[in-house]
Order: structure tokens, then C-alpha cells, then sequence
């Protein structure tokens, strides 16, 4: 599974995305390293995103990817002040119309927020790392072990 990840600053510009396709750990590392490199460049409240597109990976990749400064989130002002994300758009590439300029493609893609400044209302949840062969395995709760003693006496009892 591919993870995706979207550093921004705290106005929303781009600053490194991840298509990561070697786990979901990788990519935990990985932002872990990209936001500390960011804090000695004096990059302060970076926002980190998950993203999971509704395309498939070509067209996320050549859409959004490939055009890293031209996506940018889209908030709204709460009553209370902060800020919440609504969802990403795509700044036209065409320079020809004034009207075609400014108007936005939205990015078709689901996004979590991992964490962002605190005026950005939303749970931060951390990047999702299922179990599979590219993450390694991390220690196995009480049903996860009951799970699988159950899977291995179910394929021990199929003729296969």
C-alpha cells in the first residue's frame, strides 16, 4: 500500500510530499526526518497531511505529484477562530485567462491531518501502518494473537 504524505507550511505552501511505496514506516521515518531538517531551516509549525486519493496512483501521481506547487489546502474560519481544513485544490497551470487562472481545481483525495499548529481545528491522528510485508511487526495485542492461532488451525483443517 502506498503511503502519501504532504508537508506544508503554516499558511498551507507546499514544502516536500512523499509517495512512498516502501511501508508505512518508511514514511513515518521519513516525515520524522523531513520535520526535523525543516526546524534547523527555521520552518516553524510545518502541517503534515496523509492523503489518500480517489484516483488511481498515475493520476495522483501526474496530478498532484508531479505539480507539488500548485496544490494548496483550503480552509474556512471557525467562530472560534481556528481554522479547518475543508479539503485540497490545484491552482490552474494556464496563464492565458485571468478567469481560468483563478479558478481552482479541487484534488480529489481523502486527507488526515497528522499534525499541524494549534489554530487548525481537527484531531491530529498519526500515519496509519497496518500490518503487512513491508512494516515490520510491531507487538501483537491479545486478539491479534487469538486471530491468528485461529487462521493457522483453519488452514491446517483445509484440504489445500
Amino acid at each position: 500500500m502506498t503511503t502519501r504524505i504532504l508537508i506544508t507550511d503554516d499558511t498551507g505552501f507546499p514544502l516536500a510530499m512523499l509517495d512512498g511505496h516502501h511501508g508505512a514506516q518508511h514514511a513515518q521515518e521519513w516525515t520524522r526526518a523531513m520535520l526535523a531538517h525543516l526546524a534547523q531551516s527555521g520552518i516553524a509549525d510545518p502541517m503534515v497531511f496523509e492523503l489518500t486519493p480517489s484516483e488511481g496512483g498515475d493520476a495522483f501521481r501526474a496530478d498532484v505529484l508531479e505539480q507539488i506547487g500548485r496544490i494548496r489546502p483550503e480552509f474556512r474560519t471557525r467562530p472560534d477562530g481556528q481554522r479547518e481544513l475543508l479539503g485540497f485544490h490545484r491552482l490552474a497551470a494556464s496563464r492565458s485567462r485571468a478567469s481560468a487562472a483563478a479558478t481552482p481545481e479541487p484534488v480529489r483525495c481523502a486527507h488526515r491531518l497528522v499534525s499541524a499548529p494549534a489554530n487548525v481545528h481537527g484531531d491530529r491522528q498519526p500515519i496509519r501502518i497496518p500490518r503487512g510485508r513491508q512494516n515490520s511487526a510491531s507487538p501483537l495485542s491479545a486478539t491479534d494473537r487469538r486471530h491468528l492461532r485461529r487462521a493457522v488451525r483453519a488452514a491446517q483443517r483445509s484440504p489445500a
